[in-house]
């Protein structure tokens, strides 16, 4: 293990409840901020903000699902 590798269960379990919150409330954000003011740069920030969690999320923990 180098310097960069993460334990699994940091990953595993912490990390990804982080992200999947993260994912909820950027894309409740998101879909609320559509209907009250439209696309916005503020609107766009959500969207980026939730499709980067979304990556990460893969990144990290998708290899794992990859196996079953």
């Amino acid at each position: 293990m180098n310097r960069f590798d993460l334990p699994p269960k940091f990953v595993g379990g912490w990390l990804r409840i982080f992200l999947g919150t993260v994912q909820i409330v950027c894309a409740t954000t998101t879909m609320i901020l559509l209907f009250t003011v439209g696309i916005t740069p503020m609107t766009w920030g959500f969207v980026l903000g939730a499709f980067t969690a979304i990556v990460i999320s893969r990144l990290l923990c998708g290899r794992r699902q990859a196996g079953r």
